[in-house]
């Protein structure tokens, strides 16, 4: 049973206008459609705006045997003084560490003055954020 790399880590940092966000909350969550099941995990920034997760995996014996394209939905979203961000929004189709970014780390840095777009990081994700 091999493990599978849902949500690589992420490291990232909230700005407002180019200044760090002290306690903006961070929220974290994928679906992947071989279980369907959504996982949720929070963070909050600190005093230098910074936030970080850990690698999300998951193992399944079924799925190790089945062919099938995996599909896993992630989303991050911030909140800061009642207004929720679209911070990430991206399907992996892929079970690889990094796989988001071609091998690269999640590294953001998240604007709340920007617009959400898809060509901050590419054109596959959604979001105010932008690669550090």
């Amino acid at each position: 049973m091999a493990s599978k790399v849902m949500f690589s880590e992420v490291q990232g940092v909230v700005l407002k206008n180019g200044a760090p966000v002290a306690g903006a909350k961070i929220k974290r969550e994928y679906t992947w459609a071989w279980d369907n099941k959504k996982v949720t995990e929070d963070a909050v920034s600190d005093a230098a705006g910074k936030f970080a997760f850990s690698q999300a995996s998951k193992s399944s014996f079924m799925s190790g045997l089945m062919p099938h394209e995996p599909v896993i939905s992630q989303l991050i979203t911030i909140s800061f003084e009642g207004k929720e961000y679209i911070a990430w929004d991206f399907r992996k189709h892929n079970y690889d560490n990094n796989g988001e970014l071609k091998g690269k780390p999640i590294k953001i840095s998240c604007e709340l003055t920007r617009k959400p777009a898809s060509s901050y990081i590419n054109d596959d994700i959604y979001g105010i954020c932008s690669l550090m």
